[in-house]
C-alpha cells in the first residue's frame, strides 16, 4: 500500500487512532465508533461520523 493510500484512510492500528483521538479531544472509542458508524476506513468519511458522534 502507497503512502498516498495510507493517508486516505484510519487503520485500527493504535498510533493512528491516538492520532485522531487526539485531533478531536476524543477517545479512540469513539473514534473506532465512527469508523464503523461510517462503515469504512475513509479518513474523511469517519471525520464526519466523529463530528456527528461529538455534537451529540
Amino acid at each position: 500500500m502507497s503512502h498516498a493510500q495510507d493517508a486516505k484512510t484510519i487503520s485500527d492500528e493504535h498510533h493512528e487512532l491516538q492520532y485522531v483521538a487526539t485531533k478531536y479531544s476524543c477517545t479512540i472509542d469513539q473514534v473506532k465508533q465512527a469508523k464503523k458508524d461510517a462503515g469504512t476506513n475513509e479518513r474523511q468519511a469517519v471525520y464526519v461520523a466523529l463530528e456527528k458522534i461529538l455534537a451529540k
